[in-house]
């Protein structure tokens, strides 16, 4: 009993160790600061009803900032429509912070599409995706800087960065690395030109 209990201690320190080293690439490569914007759909907020995990005290848990969980009106739509989800699933969303569509008209477009946009190409609102739907996750890890958060059986995990957010933070360090060296260029032959014309 003692020995399986130290397991699940070190594990559960482990888990925290690889939570806080993927938070802090995220902060430093992609600029994500708290409050973090987090965007759950309703598979990941049904877990967390299953799992008796509280949704915004969990991720506030591992992220050590304060978030606040949001969503669009086609996302909320589509989850109070959709006969899969349990009420306390759709009482849940209808919680959540309400943001404008990314699309411009007023047409109910699904939760994945709507996402989409939202999120576009770069995820350049910075927002954090909680999601149950592994084909969702998948599309996802593919946008450069989107942190993604599952349930996996019932621990709540924190995506590791994927090669694609890996490379840009990669490329934005060699790109720095090299404005800094042209800056020190600069500097030293300002300072032999200023040295030249005292002399």
């Amino acid at each position: 009993g003692k020995l399986k209990l130290r397991r699940k201690r070190k594990m559960k320190v482990k888990r925290k160790k690889r939570f806080r080293k993927t938070l802090t690439f995220f902060r430093v490569n992609f600029g994500f600061e708290p409050p973090y914007k987090v965007i759950p759909d309703g598979g990941f907020i049904q877990a967390c009803s299953n799992f008796k995990a509280p949704l915004k005290d969990s991720i506030e848990g591992i992220l050590e900032g304060r978030i606040f969980v949001i969503m669009t009106e086609c996302m909320f739509h589509d989850i109070k429509n959709n006969k899969k989800w349990e009420n306390m699933t759709k009482l849940s969303a209808k919680r959540f912070k309400r943001e404008k569509c990314d699309h411009g008209d007023q047409t109910n477009i699904g939760y994945f599409e709507c996402l989409k946009r939202y999120v576009g190409d770069r995820n350049h609102k910075r927002v954090i995706l909680a999601n149950q739907d592994p084909l969702y996750r998948a599309y996802f890890r593919n946008i450069k800087g989107t942190p993604l958060f599952y349930f996996q059986d019932d621990q709540l995990v924190l995506d590791q960065p994927s090669d694609f957010s890996k490379e840009m933070a990669q490329s934005k360090n060699e790109a720095n690395q090299s404005l800094s060296f042209e800056a020190k260029v600069i500097t030293k032959k300002l300072r032999d030109l200023k040295k030249e014309e005292a002399e």
